[in-house]
């Protein structure tokens, strides 16, 4: 029978080759943790005959993944003695085994095997009740290693606690190794340097931090950071317009279960001097007419308006709820988003807060508590951006506040006149 050769860098090497019996690899995305953890699989099973190995995804489409890479990989074919997909496992000709197994179910994983090893890859979203309650007990008799793969969720996180916070340097027994993107093979080059500078002009500073450099910060799944938001709270909010400045609104049309919200924006002074949320249910004639007056009020300015599925939901024609906004709004600029723009519109905004370009008045609380509160999930290569889910965590404000920001970007704000006394 012939060998294998496994192939990977220094620093791969070494969580390869670990002895420890709790193991955890912190690194940026594309640094290399799944195919780190492909080569440790198959240097267990294939080192020791009989070895059981589990892993552990947080979804049956990721570990199909892993199952789909090990079983089709042809250097493995002569080791391999049988292969199923119900239940997903592996079978070596030297009896060692692979069980794929997802963590949305963790109650199904009990009693399945008895692994000699476990691994818990995208760490960051396991449950540390599964971890805790389900899989580690499961090592317990066989005296087991546990593997953990994926990035930080804070540093008051049960992973960053178990790992690194207060860990003994004089044992053996837990390592734990933290690797940004840049210091992975695939970006040591100077195309990939330019690949990653690239991918940090694109993505939010908070997210970049977390995902790519793998920093731990206090809110993991925060869009905005707590400091940026801390130093935007300065300045007053305005009655109307200052002669010679330049103002514009974004606007997020209320849908089905969500009010309309507006925000107005003093581009020349870089500060929000408005922002409200209309009452829930209010007739989309009565918003048009509300953001007319609105507009009127601060010189006749620019409205951004999302016009995504006709701020419907996309249950109505695009224009059947804009058209009603035009026949009173005369200034609206239509935003329509897909995934990739509005990701570009909340960078722009992290951005701009991070410089400090931007203030916004203490008087503003509903609009600073969902900056606050504005989170990211990430879905296969992109990330999707929201208020929480529950507890009536709301995110319009957000969506007006990084409209109308967008528009003071493209030169869309437009310069108002002060009011005659007696006027709104």
């Amino acid at each position: 029978m012939s060998n294998i050769i496994l192939k990977a860098t220094k620093e791969q090497q070494e969580i390869i080759c670990s002895p420890a019996k709790r193991i955890a690899v912190f690194a940026g995305r594309r640094w290399g943790k799944s195919f780190m953890v492909l080569n440790r699989v198959v240097r267990q099973c294939l080192g020791t005959g009989g070895f059981i190995y589990l892993y552990c995804a947080q979804s049956c489409p990721q570990y199909e993944e892993m199952l789909r890479l090990l079983s089709e990989c042809q250097g493995l074919q002569p080791f391999i003695k049988q292969k199923w997909s119900q239940p997903p496992c592996i079978l070596f000709r030297n009896g060692s085994m692979i069980y794929f197994r997802s963590l949305g179910k963790p109650e199904g994983i009990r009693g399945s095997c008895r692994p000699n090893e476990i691994c818990v890859d995208e760490v960051q979203d396991a449950e540390e009740q599964s971890v805790q309650s389900v899989l580690r007990p499961m090592v317990a008799d066989t005296r087991g290693a546990m593997v953990f793969a994926g990035q930080f969720r804070g540093t008051e996180d049960w992973r960053y606690r178990m790992f690194l916070e207060g860990q003994d340097k004089g044992q053996n027994r837990i390592r734990s190794w933290v690797y940004p993107t840049s210091t992975g093979y695939l970006f040591r080059s100077k195309d990939g340097q330019d690949e990653l500078e690239a991918l940090r002009r694109e993505t939010p500073p908070l997210v970049f931090a977390q995902e790519y450099e793998c920093i731990p910060s206090a809110n993991q799944a925060a869009v905005f950071a707590y400091e940026d938001i801390k130093a935007a709270k300065r300045g007053f909010n305005h009655s109307g317009p200052v002669g010679g400045h330049e103002y514009i609104i974004g606007w997020d049309i209320g849908r089905v279960v969500d009010p309309s919200a507006g925000v107005v924006i003093d581009a020349t002074a870089g500060q929000v001097v408005h922002s409200e949320i209309r009452p829930h249910g209010e007739h989309y004639e009565q918003g048009a007419r509300y953001l007319e007056s609105l507009c009127a009020k601060w010189g006749c300015c620019t409205a951004m308006v999302d016009t995504t599925g006709g701020a419907t939901g996309g249950h109505k024609e695009q224009e059947s709820v804009v058209g009603e906004y035009r026949k009173y709004v005369k200034n609206i600029r239509p935003v329509y988003f897909n995934t990739s723009i509005k990701e570009q519109h909340v960078n722009e905004l992290a951005l701009r807060l991070q410089q400090k370009k931007i203030a916004i008045p203490q008087e503003n609380e509903a609009l600073l508590k969902q900056l606050s509160t504005y989170e990211y999930k990430r879905k296969g290569d992109r990330y999707i951006y929201s208020a929480p889910e529950g507890n009536g965590n709301h995110d319009d404000l957000v969506a007006a506040l990084y409209m109308a920001n967008w528009g003071v970007t493209k030169g869309y704000a437009q310069r108002g006149q002060p009011l005659p006394a007696g006027i709104f």
